[in-house]
């Protein structure tokens, strides 16, 4: 068996993509890390827990106060019903 033999397609970003649609994509394939990718082809992986992290706001009325921060990869399993 060769390396090439190991290979399958990864799902990848690019650098200008979108930081939702790239959490999005983490938590549709239930991805380990992602792949990134900019214009030089030059490549890196990002672990589901080094997504940058975004603010949680809790309104109550017209209060609106910081509830905490998690990764946008987090906030996007709770949003579409994962654990």
């Amino acid at each position: 068996m060769l390396a090439p033999d190991l290979t399958e397609p990864y799902p990848s970003v690019s650098t200008d993509d979108n930081a939702v649609d790239a959490a999005r994509l983490l938590v549709e394939h239930k991805l380990p890390a992602l792949l990134v990718v900019d214009s030089d082809q030059r490549h890196a992986l990002m672990a589901r827990t080094d997504i940058p992290m975004v603010a949680v706001i809790e309104c109550d009325g017209d209060q609106a106060r910081l509830a905490g921060a998690i990764t946008a990869a987090r906030l996007l399993e709770r949003l579409i019903g994962g654990s």
